[in-house]
């Protein structure tokens, strides 16, 4: 894990939230400053990841950025490509993000999740040299991993509305839950949620007929071709 800490230029860094064999591991660019500040993935004011996360399906009660460590009980995880946080990523600079690529690359095949979730197009954008990036599952791997491309959920990014988040976040869940079956955050829940959470939440987990048989057909339910801007907008 990357420790939390300050850069000598004052502007902070948060650790990765991993852990071996994990379902998804989410990528943002980098961390605002109020994450950095607060020592928690997606603080900052306005941020909808945590609510788009719950509301999709991915936890079965509703998590803050107080609670970033806990997201490997549920099997997902957290980075960003570049470390160093800023007030936006248009403060990325070109040669950041493409030695973050690599080195994220590396982690991907070291941590080996399933799948790497990157939070806006930019960073797959780069990556590929391609213009022409879609909403969802991408047809190349990284490091090993299968990849998606999802919506940032910053508040910043006024493109997508909660509920447009929502379903493309749920696209994933249930395209990880249509393979694993029911999701491993279901075989041991906490013990703090109420009885009357996990009938709702085993509903969640178990794949609808639709989701199974689009992706049997190899149909991408959720493809969009709007650029986000999300190179405007950090965790």
């Amino acid at each position: 894990m990357i420790p939390r800490g300050e850069h000598v230029d004052g502007t902070g860094t948060l650790p990765d939230i991993v852990k071996a064999g994990l379902d998804v591991l989410f990528c943002g660019i980098n961390p605002g400053q109020a994450a950095a500040k607060a020592g928690h993935h997606f603080q900052g004011n306005g941020n909808r990841f945590w609510k788009t996360l719950h509301d999709a399906g991915f936890t079965p009660g509703q998590l803050t950025a107080v609670d970033d460590a806990r997201l490997p009980e549920f099997g997902y995880g957290l980075t960003a490509v570049v470390p160093r946080a800023s007030r936006s990523a248009d403060e990325v600079t070109g040669p950041e993000l493409l030695q973050g690529l690599r080195d994220l690359e590396a982690k991907v095949r070291r941590w080996k999740p399933r799948v790497v979730a990157f939070l806006g197009k930019a960073a797959w954008t780069v990556h590929t040299g391609s213009t022409q990036v879609t909403w969802g599952r991408q047809g190349l791997a990284f490091g090993g991993a299968e990849v998606w491309v999802l919506p940032n959920p910053s508040g910043l990014n006024r493109h997508f509305s909660l509920a447009e988040l929502v379903r493309a976040y749920r696209e994933l869940r249930e395209y990880v839950g249509a393979a694993e079956g029911i999701s491993r955050s279901m075989q041991a829940p906490p013990e703090k949620w109420s009885e009357a959470e996990r009938p709702m939440w085993l509903s969640r987990s178990l794949p609808s007929a639709r989701c199974v048989a689009s992706h049997r057909s190899g149909e991408e339910n959720f493809v969009r071709d709007v650029e986000t801007g999300s190179r405007r907008s950090t965790e």
